[in-house]
């Protein structure tokens, strides 16, 4: 297991996270490439199919296996994170503008039923939902909504949602023409979306 040296002076990191550097005290700088550290990784097609189950999982160990494996194939991990994952179809408009109306319907089950898919619709729901916090038609549709708010504010990464940020920090470490076209393509789904907020993010970082 490799680990930082002891002396050091101070260390900071790239903006990819893929690099370290590490000043010493007699003035020396080193610069290590942290997704080649380590025991060398398979990566033939059984070891990449495991390596798109392992990246879900909640052991960061496992996580960071996952994504040498697929930095070390580059290509064909690009190829691999494409077709397993497309970019986040945005919800319709007009349904998201009915389900806040029922909040407030008058009638219980009617309030109830857009409560749960609002629910399950979590993130893609969000911006919209906050559009309507700006100006709520009523004190009662602002605190259902505000209650929908705090719950996709205050969820917990789950185990696709581990997958879908090691899987864009894959793609942003690999770092090659097609990998950035598919950060592209995924930044380009729905707002709100994790997949979409975090490939926006890498791309923005990378223009800095």
């Amino acid at each position: 297991m490799w680990s930082a040296p002891r002396d050091w002076d101070a260390l900071t990191w790239s903006p990819d996270c893929r690099l370290l550097a590490i000043a010493g005290p007699d003035g020396g700088l080193s610069v290590w490439d942290v997704t080649k550290l380590g025991e060398p990784v398979a990566t033939d097609g059984p070891a990449l199919e495991k390596a798109w189950v392992t990246l879900a999982s909640n052991d960061a160990r496992i996580g960071f296996v996952a994504l040498r494996t697929i930095l070390t194939s580059e290509d064909t991990g690009v190829a691999l994170l494409k077709s397993k994952l497309a970019a986040v179809p945005a919800v319709d408009a007009k349904r998201l503008a009915a389900l806040l109306t029922d909040l407030t319907s008058e009638d219980f089950p009617t309030r109830e039923a857009a409560m749960t898919e609002l629910k399950k619709l979590g993130r893609l729901a969000a911006p919209v939902m906050r559009v309507y916090m700006k100006a709520p038609k009523s004190p009662e549709g602002a605190q259902r909504v505000g209650e929908l708010l705090r719950l996709v504010d205050g969820a917990i990464l789950g185990p696709d949602d581990r997958r879908v940020v090691r899987t864009v920090e894959a793609v942003v470490w690999i770092g090659t023409p097609e990998a950035e076209k598919l950060l592209k393509v995924w930044a380009g789904g729905a707002d709100g979306a994790l997949l979409t907020t975090k490939a926006r993010a890498a791309l923005e970082r990378r223009k800095k």
